[in-house]
């Protein structure tokens, strides 16, 4: 997330293709891997790009507060990314996942991946299916490029009265685009922004909820933006 907390400097911004990571679940395990439902998982998923090539996380969790994954509900709760992945030149995934056992010794490796994808050029958004199998499982990443897009860093706030106590809930995001009946629409995928489950939603003293995550890639209309500064709007020009 970038101008959160400080005005932009003067720069020239355009939408660019990005990335979006919709969800991530462990769609199967191996029977050899010595793995059984339910598992404990802890460790990190990260994606890089052309930008800076360091990590952006998109699933963290240390041993001692891992997350419990089933079968009847095999998703991981995703933290990222942090800033939107651009969907240029380089692109690659990472995953260092193991399932914690009943001492440290004891614990399996779930999943060591890395892998690169391809970033082809597309006229319309389309969503993608990503399977990628290791030595004791299969993960599958649903994600979406998201042409001629921006980041947009989403917060939810009670604006009224004050969240009740206790109570659990789900906030999730949808992103629309134009396309064709050639390639699979993303209309249909849910960004889950945070789900509490079985426990109470957190909420700052500004009664601001924390979400899981934040960053979410927005299609744009075909707007050209020029250089602009601090205060002032970009100015646009329609194609």
């Amino acid at each position: 997330m970038r101008f959160t907390f400080r005005p932009p400097q003067e720069y020239s911004a355009f939408p660019m293709s990005t990335l979006q990571i919709f969800s991530l679940k462990v769609a199967g395990i191996k029977r050899e891997s010595g793995l059984q439902w339910l598992l404990d998982v802890f460790g990190t998923v990260a994606v890089r790009d052309s930008i800076d090539y360091n990590r952006n996380i998109i699933f963290s969790s240390t041993r001692k507060g891992c997350q419990t994954v089933t079968k009847e509900d095999p998703y991981l709760v995703l933290a990222g990314p942090t800033r939107a992945v651009v969907w240029q030149d380089f692109l690659a995934i990472e995953v260092k996942l193991k399932v914690k056992g009943t001492t440290e010794s004891e614990d399996k490796d779930l999943s060591y991946l890395a892998v690169p994808l391809a970033c082809s050029q597309a006229s319309n958004s389309y969503g993608f299916q990503c399977y990628k199998t290791s030595q004791s499982s299969t993960l599958r990443f649903a994600l979406g490029h998201i042409v001629r897009s921006v980041e947009a860093t989403i917060f939810v706030q009670v604006a009224e009265g004050s969240w009740p106590d206790g109570l659990c809930g789900q906030f999730d995001a949808f992103t629309t685009g134009i396309h064709d009946e050639s390639v699979t629409g993303i209309d249909h995928e849910k960004i889950t922004l945070l789900d509490s489950k079985a426990k109470k939603v957190l909420v700052n003293g500004d009664g601001e909820i924390m979400l899981s995550r934040r960053v979410v890639s927005v299609e744009t209309p075909r707007w050209h933006c020029r250089r602009t500064r601090p205060g002032l709007y970009p100015k646009q020009e329609q194609t």
